[in-house]
């Protein structure tokens, strides 16, 4: 493989990376790899020229922001609209004004029975279903206000423990038991049963960074060698 085609394979794999990044928190990839510059909007790839070391815009998607530190495709979580943008976090979405655009999953609860759940809140449908009450209105709920996430540390104890469990379930079970949502352990468990984050990704319909940002401790641990 010659110098060119390495440089054009890598280009593809940032213009892949980067759409796998759409509605996740943004960061920021190159504007060039080798002699090609690429463009963070649309993934085009095109030769550095000596005339026009800095182009204004992108040669097929005209747009003027496509090497800014943090331009990239949004997909608001709440209605699905989609839009461009170089800011590091927009404050909402521009359609449905929801500032939790950002967030895949919310966690709600009923104004009737108290349970409280995660729900994805798609402003398209009129109606959630509550896990006791079954169908509400949206204005039988209400989203709880969660504390900024901190990320929590695996211990080794719990890696120790997890490495005990026999099956799958005992696993699922375990990963429960020391708080890990219901998507958190989904994630883990595809993990641990050697399935690629791409994978992972793609068969639950999440961000891969979502992906990354639950595996990473247990990575760090030593726990998908159970």
């Amino acid at each position: 493989m010659d110098e060119s085609e390495y440089q054009m394979g890598m280009a593809r794999l940032v213009r892949i990376t980067n759409r796998m990044k759409e509605g996740t928190s943004p960061v920021q990839s190159p504007d060039a790899v080798g002699n090609n510059h690429i463009c963070k909007i649309c993934g085009h790839f095109w030769k550095i020229r000596e005339t026009s070391p800095e182009p204004k815009s992108c040669p097929s998607c005209r747009s003027t922001i496509w090497n800014s530190p943090y331009a990239r495709n949004i997909v608001c979580a709440r209605c699905g609209y989609r839009w461009k943008t170089n800011r590091e976090r927009p404050e909402m979405c521009p359609q449905c004004k929801s500032r939790t655009y950002d967030t895949l999953m919310l966690k709600v609860k009923c104004r009737t029975c108290g349970t409280v759940w995660e729900n994805r809140m798609d402003w398209h449908s009129e109606k959630v279903v509550c896990p006791h009450c079954g169908p509400v209105s949206k204005d039988s709920i209400f989203m709880v206000k969660q504390k900024e996430d901190v990320k929590r540390e695996v211990t080794e104890e719990e890696v120790n423990d997890l490495k005990k469990q026999t099956d799958d379930y005992s696993k699922y079970v375990y990963l429960k038991k020391i708080g890990a949502t219901p998507m958190e352990a989904d994630i883990l468990m595809r993990y641990f049963n050697r399935d690629k984050p791409v994978k992972i990704a793609m068969d639950l319909d999440i961000p891969l960074g979502l992906v990354f940002e639950t595996i990473a401790p247990y990575i760090d641990a030593g726990a998908g060698k159970a």
